[in-house]
């Protein structure tokens, strides 16, 4: 990861080889490792389009279950 999470200016992009910077990311969300990982390989590693991608999932997953 370019910049730490802590820093008042969030990082670009996270290195998924860098696991502190990982496991940071991952608790900050509130996923698990697998979300996290399902979502970097979906959105790619620009941490923006992750958490983009994280709303757009718990939204479709609120809108099922409204449906049933």
């Amino acid at each position: 990861m370019k910049k730490s999470l802590h820093n008042s200016t969030a990082a670009e992009t996270i290195d998924v080889n860098d696991s502190a910077a990982f496991s940071t990311l991952r608790q900050k969300l509130g996923i698990s490792r697998r979300d996290l990982l399902a979502a970097i390989q979906k959105a790619g590693n620009n941490i923006k389009k992750i958490e983009k991608y994280l709303r757009t999932q718990s939204a479709n997953r609120s809108s099922l279950l409204g449906d049933i």
